[in-house]
Formats: C-alpha cells, structure tokens, sequence
C-alpha cells in the first residue's frame, strides 16, 4: 500500500505492509516525493541516506469467531470488556468514505489527541490530519469512536489494506478528575478495540497489527495494555530514506540547530 502525502514544502511517500530486500529497490522507486517511509520491511536495509529501525509489534490474528478471539484476553481485559458493554458504551465506525464526506471526526479526534498529550505534560504534539486525509482519499482509513452518555472518550485510527490493518493512533480523554470516569474511559477503550476487532473482521481483515510497543522483555504500561489482547510478537523494520535534496538539505541544517543548541 502506497500513500502520498503532500506537506507545505516536503512531500512523503509512505509504504505498508510491503518487502524490499536491497537498498536500491527502495532507491529506485518511481516517486516525486521528498522521502520515502516503509514499514513492515522483513530484512534491514543500510544505505545512503537512509536510516533503519527495528520495531517489536504484537499481532491479533482475527481470523476466528468472537468468542475465540476473546478468550485470548486476559481475565481482566474480558471482564472490563463485558462491564463496559452493560455500562451501554457506545460503538461507531467512520469508513474512508464517510472522512471523505466530511472529516469533522478527524478534527474532533485532533482536540482530544492535542489535550491528552498536554495532560500528560507533553504539550505541541498534534494529530497528523493532513496524513489521515490522505488515507481516506486512498480509500485505506478506518476511525472508530466509543461515547459514554453521548460524549466522545476514545477515538482510534486505523490503515486497513485488503487483509491487513494497522493501528495508527488512539487517544482518550483525560481531562476527567474523578477516578470512576477514568476506570470507565479504560474499560471503554478495551471494549472499543474488541469492537473494532469485530469490525475488521466482518470486512476480511484477519491480521490486526496493534501498531508497535517499545519492548516485549521490558513493557511499559501501554505495551502490557496490549500485551493483555494476546498478540503474537513481531519484529519488522521501519526505514526512512531521504530522497530529495531538499530535504537533504533541510535535515542538514535541523541537524546543526539541534547540534548547537546542545553544546548552549
């Protein structure tokens, strides 16, 4: 899967799910773009210009009925799973289609990405909307959304490619000050990544890629939050090759920046 994304100045050609054996088959590539990111690589790749980085990932395998895929959850995530669904969390789902129509989910999904990173101390990042635009034009996005007593609390972004999804991003909300509405947050982001499990398979998705973990020997707290899904560990590689002198030119200068203010 292919997807070009066109940014104020640079523009990037990202490719999932997809295996390049040698440096030159990624240098080859017919494209305009500034750089080139590939990810799910099965083999490293060293080249000019070019870097690499191995990722741990975890696999659910949706290729089964409900009750199978459920039964490999812990105990806890089950049952958190099933008080939410008493609780009458809701479920819904935005199709690439329905972005294309009107992406006021994305914008939504941006406030809450933007104050859940502030909550956590690390204010500026920002929902990348211009990149999910673009996998909605491709026809290759999924959103879903959980809602307690009608407000939105967790929203999830997915890449779906024929039988193969990733997750991009998930976000909750955290400007809550009681500990029973964050429990209940909790349980809703479990239930909706169960949904969206469903979701995916009732469309022929049968490989769900949670979207990479820091470390399986050492997992921080989002890391066992996926763990407890019980997910086959994965490793592939994710590469970046800068493909322009534009850019070239332009990593070059950051990296001065970045070099001087060090040495301040």
């Amino acid at each position: 899967m292919r997807i070009c994304y066109k940014g104020r100045f640079l523009s990037s050609e990202q490719i999932w799910f997809e295996g390049f054996d040698t440096y030159e088959s990624v240098h080859k590539l017919r494209t305009k773009a500034d750089n080139i990111f590939v990810c799910a690589n099965p083999v490293p790749l060293e080249g000019k210009y070019m870097s690499c980085h191995e990722q741990e990932s975890l696999i659910s395998c949706l290729n089964a009925d409900t009750d199978e895929i459920m039964q490999r959850f812990s105990s806890t995530t089950r049952n958190e799973i099933r008080r939410a669904e008493r609780e009458g969390v809701q479920i819904c789902f935005y199709s690439s289609d329905d972005v294309n129509q009107n992406d006021d989910v994305l914008k939504r999904m941006a406030v809450l990405y933007t104050n859940m990173y502030a909550e956590k101390g690390m204010p500026g990042i920002e929902l990348p909307i211009g990149e999910l635009r673009a996998y909605a034009k491709s026809g290759h996005l999924l959103i879903s959304v959980a809602l307690i007593d009608g407000s939105e609390v967790v929203f999830h972004s997915y890449i779906v490619c024929e039988n193969k999804s990733r997750l991009l991003h998930s976000c909750s909300e955290f400007r809550v000050a009681d500990n029973a509405a964050r429990n209940a947050i909790g349980r809703a982001n479990k239930y909706l990544h169960f949904k969206d499990m469903e979701r995916l398979s009732s469309i022929g998705v049968d490989r769900y890629d949670w979207g990479g973990i820091s470390s399986s020997c050492e997992p921080n707290g989002i890391d066992k939050f996926k763990m407890s899904f019980g997910g086959e560990l994965a490793k592939y590689y994710n590469i970046k090759y800068v493909r322009s002198f534009k850019q070239r030119l332009l990593e070059r200068v950051l990296g001065s920046f970045h070099r001087g203010k060090k040495n301040v």
